[in-house]
C-alpha cells in the first residue's frame, strides 16, 4: 500500500517518481539488459532494487510519515477526478469512510443530500430554527467582535467556514493547535460555534497550523494514521517521538515482535510495546491491572465498554444508544454492542 518516496510531494505533482540508486561512479554504462557491470564483468543491483529485495526477504519494511503522506495525496488526487468537489470536502469524506474508495462511492452517491449535512460538508440551515444562538457569530450579529475573545475583528483578521460563523485568527489558531495536541481525534474538529454541524477541512488546518511547524507535523501524523488505520498490513511505532510505521510486504508472513529503526521493540498486531511471550489480550489485561489504581480499574470496568472496532474504552455520559467511537468512528449499539447499521425496526427499534 505504501511506496517509498524520500520527500513529500508538492500538491498536484506526480508522486510516482522514486529516487533510487544510480550507476556506480566506476561504471560508465549499463549493459544492454539494463544492469550495471563492473570492470570484472559481474552484474550488480542498484540501491532501490537492493532495498526492495531486502524488504521482500524480511517480509516487512519501515517507512516514514512523509512517505505515507505521498499516498494520502495520491488518493485525494484520484478522488478529485471522480468527485466534483473542493479538496476540503474530499478530505472529510475520505476520512469518514476510512479512505476506502469503494465504500465512498457506494454510500456517498446513494445518499449524498443527507450525508453532506451529517459529515459537516455544508451548513444545515434547519439548525438556527432549533438553536437560535447558533447565529451569534454571524457577521450580521457579532457587531464587529470575536464572540470568543471579544477582540475587534474585520475582514482582514477574521475567518469563517462556509457556515459564516466568524472568529479572529488567533482564536482559530489556538483552537486548532489545541485539537491536534489533544490526540488523534483532533483532526475531526468542528466549527467553533456551538451547535454548528460544519467540520474543519484540511486547508483550514494547514492555514492556521503553518506558523507552528511542530503542530502541522502532528496534524499530518494523525492524517497519515487515519489513512493506514484500517490496514492489517501497517503498524505504527508506539514511540510518540518516532514517525515510522512498519508495512508488511508479504501478506503470507505472520509478524509478531519487531524492532523499529528508532530502537523501540513493539508488537505488530497491537502496536504496543513488546510483550513477549504474552499474547496481546493477556498483556492488555495485565497493563490495566498493573498501571491503574484498584478504584480506577473498578470504575472503568463499571462505567465504560470496549469499542468493537478499535477496543478503546468508551464512556457513555449522555444521549441515545447510538454510539460513534471518537478514535475509529465505528458506529455501534451501546446495549448489545452490535454494528449500528444492523439495527432497525426488526430488532426492536433504533433507540
Amino acid at each position: 500500500m505504501v511506496e517509498s518516496n524520500p520527500d513529500p510531494p508538492e500538491w498536484h505533482k506526480s508522486s510516482s517518481q522514486v529516487s533510487g540508486g544510480g550507476w556506480s561512479e566506476y561504471d560508465e554504462d549499463p549493459d544492454e539488459n539494463g544492469e550495471g557491470v563492473d570492470d570484472c564483468g559481474s552484474a550488480y543491483i542498484d540501491d532501490s532494487a537492493m532495498e526492495a529485495l531486502m524488504a521482500s526477504d524480511k517480509g516487512y519494511r519501515f517507512v516514514n510519515q512523509k512517505q505515507v503522506s505521498v499516498q494520502v495525496v495520491e488518493r485525494i488526487t484520484e478522488l478529485e477526478d471522480l468527485y466534483n468537489m473542493c479538496l476540503e470536502q474530499l478530505f472529510l469524506i475520505a476520512r469518514h469512510y476510512s479512505w476506502d474508495k469503494d465504500t465512498m462511492n457506494n454510500k456517498w452517491f446513494a445518499d449524498s443530500e443527507v450525508l453532506k449535512f451529517t459529515l459537516g460538508l455544508e451548513f444545515d440551515t434547519r439548525i438556527p430554527r432549533l438553536k437560535p444562538q447558533v447565529n451569534a457569530s454571524l457577521p450580521s450579529q457579532h457587531g464587529g467582535y470575536c464572540t470568543i475573545c471579544y477582540e475587534q475583528i474585520d475582514m482582514t483578521n477574521s475567518f469563517s467556514l462556509s457556515c459564516q460563523h466568524t472568529f479572529c485568527h488567533p482564536c482559530w489558531q489556538d483552537y486548532l493547535q489545541t485539537k491536534v495536541r489533544s490526540g488523534y481525534q483532533g483532526i475531526d474538529a468542528a466549527c467553533m460555534q456551538s451547535g454548528c454541524n460544519m467540520r474543519v477541512g484540511h486547508d483550514t488546518f494547514e492555514k492556521f497550523l503553518k506558523p507552528s511547524p511542530k503542530d502541522l507535523e502532528t496534524y499530518w501524523k494523525w492524517l497519515c494514521k487515519s489513512f493506514t488505520d484500517n490496514s492489517k498490513n501497517v503498524a505504527w511505532c508506539p514511540n510518540y517521538q518516532c514517525n515510522l510505521c512498519c508495512e508488511r510486504t508479504d501478506e503470507t508472513r505472520m509478524l509478531y515482535e519487531l524492532k523499529c529503526e528508532c530502537g523501540t521493540e513493539f508488537c505488530f498486531k497491537c502496536s504496543k510495546v513488546s510483550h513477549m511471550p504474552c499474547d496481546c489480550e493477556t498483556a492488555e489485561q495485565w497493563n490495566i491491572k498493573a498501571n491503574a489504581e484498584s478504584e480506577n480499574v473498578t470504575w472503568i470496568a463499571a462505567n465504560t465498554k470496549s469499542c468493537p472496532g478499535c477496543h478503546r474504552n468508551i464512556e457513555k455520559n449522555q444521549g441515545c444508544n447510538h454510539m460513534t467511537c471518537a478514535q475509529c468512528r465505528h458506529e455501534f449499539c451501546w446495549i448489545c454492542m452490535g454494528d449500528w447499521k444492523m439495527h432497525g425496526s426488526a430488532t426492536g427499534g433504533y433507540y
